[in-house]
């Protein structure tokens, strides 16, 4: 069977009506031209050209075949310009693992942006309190917390922000104890603290440098710190995003590097797809800050 390269190439000389001429369009010389006609009349098993006078004359043998080899070549153009329309069309969905906390402020900004610039785009939210394997193919992207920077080279990471957070207490539990406003000024408070957090850096960078006090409760849920500290149980530590917005709770104290960093991730095989490979390159492209709706003091 002829390949399509020789054909595209017998079209060319019919075009240009000679070897010569179809060198020049395709930018090879006329000796290859030649050659190639040659293997194509053989995989035909028929005579296409003639040397003329004025170069290649085609035969009737030529002359038939031509409509056909034309239809291949509209066929091949339409191919290679569904192709490009794929590339440029992004469709289907994302599986996104994040925690509730980044799902209610901030990252659905992202999505609904994204969502306008590929309405064929949908998204799949996990937020279970689990740590998904990208690498496994549990989720196409995850929102991470803490230093990546040692991570393998089989994820890709995108920095979304570095969230601050800061003690909080409840007006009932300042007016009877006071406002402790340092770390210094924690003495003697009542503590409420974050058990297996080691994951975030700044949990223990603030437990770590609190003085001694009265740490009669633990809790390794974000929700029950907001609970206990409700209920006038003590100070304790939270992300701004979750504190913030409590009405019973007013935000005592923080200092600079208190923070998390929050990374958009995904595996190198999930990268590899156009659809993963468009939405990772988002927020640089389109310049949309989930974050914007936050307090500037935030930003340290």
């Amino acid at each position: 069977m002829p390949s399509w390269s020789d054909i595209s190439l017998f079209l060319a000389v019919m075009r240009e009506g000679s070897a010569a001429g179809a060198a020049r369009v395709l930018h090879t010389n006329q000796t290859t031209v030649s050659r190639r006609i040659e293997r194509l009349e053989r995989a035909l098993g028929l005579k296409l050209f003639e040397k003329g006078p004025r170069g290649a004359q085609p035969t009737d043998n030529a002359r038939a075949l031509l409509p056909d080899a034309e239809r291949m070549a509209q066929a091949a153009e339409g191919l290679s310009n569904r192709a490009e329309s794929l590339k440029r069309h992004i469709a289907g969905t994302i599986r996104l693992s994040c925690n509730a906390l980044a799902a209610r402020h901030g990252i659905a900004r992202v999505l609904h942006a994204f969502q306008d610039a590929h309405p064929d785009v949908s998204f799949d939210l996990d937020t279970e309190d689990r740590i998904v394997s990208l690498e496994k193919g549990e989720a196409d992207v995850a929102i991470r917390s803490g230093n990546l920077t040692d991570e393998t080279d089989s994820l890709i990471a995108r920095k979304l922000m570095d969230h601050p957070w800061g003690f909080y207490a409840s007006e009932a539990y300042i007016q009877a104890r006071g406002l402790p406003q340092t770390f210094e000024e924690m003495q003697g408070h009542d503590v409420i603290l974050l058990s297996d957090a080691e994951f975030v850096d700044c949990v223990r960078k603030a437990q770590g440098r609190l003085p001694e006090g009265k740490r009669g409760l633990r809790t390794n849920s974000l929700t029950a710190m907001v609970g206990l500290l409700a209920a006038d149980e003590g100070v304790g530590f939270l992300p701004r995003a979750a504190g913030d917005p409590e009405p019973t709770l007013r935000f005592c104290f923080t200092e600079p590097d208190l923070v998390q960093p929050l990374w958009l991730v995904t595996s190198q095989e999930a990268y590899a797809t156009p659809l993963i490979r468009t939405f990772m390159g988002f927020l640089n492209q389109s310049g949309v800050d989930p974050f914007a709706h936050i307090p500037e003091n935030w930003r340290n």
